[in-house]
């Protein structure tokens, strides 16, 4: 089993992002290839500390960026706090769109998200975490069925999964 500790985080919402929505993420690959290597993506950087992944100092200048409006950060959603939801919410759908694009998807067993700043205080309450794991599932701020969550968070808390 390879670990590699990465970094998710919306970019493009610099400097709201470093603040408010950083999200570090430690994944359990178990299956790499032998010449396995994780680029550089608009979400996803891998840090210094796993072999063969290049420096996040170093970001691939052919890598494009989503480009997202403060308003994206800040507009209505699930709650009880749209600021502290719908953020982590696109972040972690973004995340495993990645993933998934980059094939790598399957090989991801563990997910670990740190918050930080303000989500990090008041993201139990805010409901941070709940739009975390949404957005896992592959949910929407604009989209979800906000009836449907409090079921859905249960069933995953009963459920590992």
């Amino acid at each position: 089993m390879i670990r590699i500790n990465a970094t998710l985080h919306t970019r493009s919402l610099r400097p709201v992002a470093r603040a408010s929505a950083s999200l570090t993420k430690q994944l359990l690959v178990s299956k790499p290839s032998p010449n396995a290597k994780v680029s550089s993506y608009s979400t996803f950087t891998p840090t210094a500390a796993t072999t063969n992944v290049p420096s996040p100092s170093t970001p691939d200048p052919n890598v494009n960026h989503a480009v997202v409006s403060i308003f994206d950060m800040f507009s209505i959603g699930v709650g009880p706090s749209s600021s502290h939801t719908v953020g982590p919410m696109r972040a972690a759908k973004i995340f495993v769109k990645e993933a998934t694009g980059h094939g790598f998807l399957a090989d991801i067993h563990q997910v670990r998200v740190d918050l930080y700043g303000s989500l990090a205080l008041t993201g139990v309450g805010h409901g941070t975490p709940g739009a975390i794991l949404m957005g896992l599932e592959g949910e929407s701020p604009e989209l979800v069925d906000a009836k449907s969550i409090p079921s859905r968070l249960e069933n995953i808390k009963q459920n590992q999964c």
